[in-house]
């Protein structure tokens, strides 16, 4: 692959880092209209339990990004790292990857985990299938533990070690 390619590939990735940046912190009047610019009409989406699959555009937004906006007041994505590249192996495909957090006052309650009123980091391990500069799949992985661990709700034992 020549430079041409790697530096498409770099805008491309980049216009969909910003995209995802902006669905989360868009005002609420253009979510929707900013939801449909960056998300093919098929948008499948697997996220870590409670949500698991979620099928369509209406239900990326509705399920999933109206819950973190309400429940992280002031709620910002801060990526750690997010690099895109070509699947080569058996569905191919163009893909990004990322680590981040969404960042936010914890003032509503979120996917069953009660809120503490006090600014939280949700870490999560995102990848995104892109098609035509669109998102037209994910897999995202939300560290839920440590989201109710940080608002002094830990669900799991203490670790002897």
């Amino acid at each position: 692959m020549g430079a041409q390619a790697y530096r498409a590939r770099a805008i491309e990735g980049a216009a969909v880092r910003d995209f995802l940046c902006s669905l989360i912190g868009v005002d609420d009047s253009e979510l929707n209209r900013l939801a449909q610019s960056g998300l093919t009409g098929d948008t499948v989406w697997d996220v870590a339990h409670p949500l698991n699959r979620i099928n369509g555009i209406d239900e990326v937004v509705e399920r999933l990004i109206l819950p973190i906006r309400q429940a992280l007041t002031g709620v910002f994505r801060r990526d750690e790292l997010f690099i895109c590249g070509r699947n080569t192996r058996e569905n191919g495909g163009d893909w990004c990857a990322s680590v981040t957090h969404y960042v936010g006052n914890f003032s509503q309650p979120l996917f069953g985990a009660e809120p503490s009123n006090k600014l939280v980091y949700l870490r999560s391990g995102e990848f995104y299938r892109i098609k035509r500069g669109k998102i037209a799949e994910a897999k995202l992985i939300f560290d839920f533990p440590d989201l109710m661990r940080q608002a002094g709700r830990n669900p799991l034992p203490n670790s002897p070690g």
